[in-house]
């Protein structure tokens, strides 16, 4: 079923005015709409291949962030539930706060050491 495209002629007035093509996979009729409809959006040469890089950098300090906010979250969470069950209110939730910095910089540096191998 693949490269198969339906075909259309407008005939007017007894005469083929348009002969047009449209694919019949979806992937190739979303593909068709954007080239002749929006031919602004299709990359015209590979200066475009850094604005594809900026994302993706944009992605690697997005995840690097929330591995670091999600780690201190979670020591924070550890620290706030032996504090109830051992009745020592500030300090484990300090202690393991602290634990979740150290564990949340440790995450950010190993994701940096393994961007700077790729």
């Amino acid at each position: 079923m693949k490269n198969q495209k339906i075909k259309f002629d407008f005939v007017f007035l007894g005469q083929s005015v348009l002969k047009y093509q449209v694919p019949l996979d979806i992937y190739d009729i979303i593909n068709h709409i954007y080239e002749t409809k929006y031919p602004e959006l299709k990359p015209a040469n590979k200066n475009n291949e850094n604005s594809g890089n900026k994302s993706s950098v944009l992605g690697v300090a997005f995840k690097m962030s929330t591995e670091f906010v999600a780690a201190v979250a979670v020591g924070t969470i550890i620290g706030f539930i032996f504090d109830n069950w051992f009745g020592t209110k500030p300090w484990l939730i300090l202690i393991f706060f602290f634990v979740g910095v150290v564990a949340g910089i440790l995450n950010v540096v190993k994701s940096a050491k393994n961007m700077q191998i790729k």
